[in-house]
């Protein structure tokens, strides 16, 4: 049997050094992947917005706009008002 020599003690501390960076490695690296999921998935979702438009050429009319400014499309939308619209003047407002 052979006696353990100091190259072979700095060897097993070098290799457990080694396999300690390589997990930090693993870890940061598996992070990362899971941050660009994360950022992917923001950058391609739908985002609506909801806007009044006045247009004066055709006597100051307001125009109710739903745009999609997202990449994506935009599925299912459902917009919901509270109060209710109301006319100022004697005419019914549809309410579909």
């Amino acid at each position: 049997m052979s006696a353990v020599t100091w190259t072979d003690e700095w060897q097993v501390f070098l290799v457990a050094a080694q396999l300690v960076v390589l997990v930090v490695a693993a870890v940061v690296a598996w992070r990362q992947v899971r941050e660009a999921r994360e950022l992917r998935l923001e950058q391609n979702r739908p985002f609506g917005v909801v806007d009044f438009d006045l247009d004066e050429s055709k006597g100051y009319l307001i125009f109710f706009e739903v745009t999609n400014m997202g990449t994506s499309l935009a599925r299912d939308v459902r917009i919901e008002i509270d109060p209710p619209l109301e006319s100022a003047i004697d005419v019914e407002v549809d309410s579909t």
